[in-house]
């Protein structure tokens, strides 16, 4: 199997494992972390998708202040790219 075989390979087996959705929103997160970019919110049934977590468990996150959320309108709302470093290092971070 050549590389570029073996790339697409990973690639599609990622996407059946963890659902395309997910995989394109976590590699989204990665693209706009390295370029400095600003990346869209969104709500917390995304971040549940993107995480692999219930909304409880999440909620419950943000009300202890282990991963970083916004408060738009009194709802949660989530940068996909300060989750994907919070998750990559293993950090806890506050509410922005």
């Amino acid at each position: 199997m050549s590389e570029i075989e073996s790339i697409l390979k990973k690639i599609v087996d990622e996407a059946v494992s963890e659902g395309l959705p997910t995989l394109v929103a976590k590699e989204m997160a990665k693209v706009s972390t390295t370029r400095g970019e600003l990346s869209p919110l969104v709500d917390i049934r995304q971040a549940c998708k993107f995480l692999g977590i219930s909304e409880t468990k999440l909620r419950g996150m943000c009300r202890a202040g282990s991963i970083p959320f916004h408060k738009v309108d009194g709802s949660y709302r989530f940068d996909l790219a300060e989750l994907h470093e919070a998750t990559k290092v293993g950090q806890h971070l506050k509410r922005c």
